[in-house]
């Protein structure tokens, strides 16, 4: 199976084995040699937080026990090992450098249109706090574009 060929256009991809390989190819493809490493991944919005802007700990358990999954090659290369997986939103850093200059009484609207889902986070200044959220992990790039 060819992975540049691998459909990531649902959320549910975000929990699936391919994921992980992805993430392990991705690895493989630096100079660092395989090895037990610390790993910062992201959840879309829609996932990360629940309906009720909460964070929603099932779902960063769920993808850290995805990740753990045991990867292996049929050549028997050494592969990467995740001792610490740190989740964190999507979105929401590519705000950081402006939020830190923003007052706590002014806020930032971060809008992502990824290829999964649509995310928006309303964020105050300092990073303070999310002051509201909304995502679809149904609404994204990839139904708006299509290969022919």
């Amino acid at each position: 199976m060819d992975i540049r060929n691998i459909t990531t256009n649902n959320s549910e991809w975000q929990y699936s084995l391919i994921n992980t390989v992805a993430i392990h190819h991705a690895l493989l493809q630096t100079s660092i040699i395989p090895q037990e490493v610390d790993i910062t991944v992201t959840l879309p919005l829609a996932e990360y937080y629940d309906e009720d802007n909460q964070i929603n700990f099932d779902n960063i358990e769920r993808k850290k026990k995805n990740l753990r999954k045991i990867v292996s090659n049929n050549k028997n290369f050494p592969m990467f090992s995740f001792k610490e997986i740190s989740v964190k939103p999507e979105s929401i850093p590519a705000g950081f450098d402006k939020l830190i200059d923003i007052p706590e009484t002014q806020s930032m609207l971060i809008v992502d249109i990824g290829g999964t889902t649509l995310d928006i986070a309303q964020i105050s200044g300092n990073m303070s706090g999310v002051v509201n959220l909304a995502g679809d992990s149904d609404i994204g790039v990839s139904i708006i574009t299509r290969e022919n």
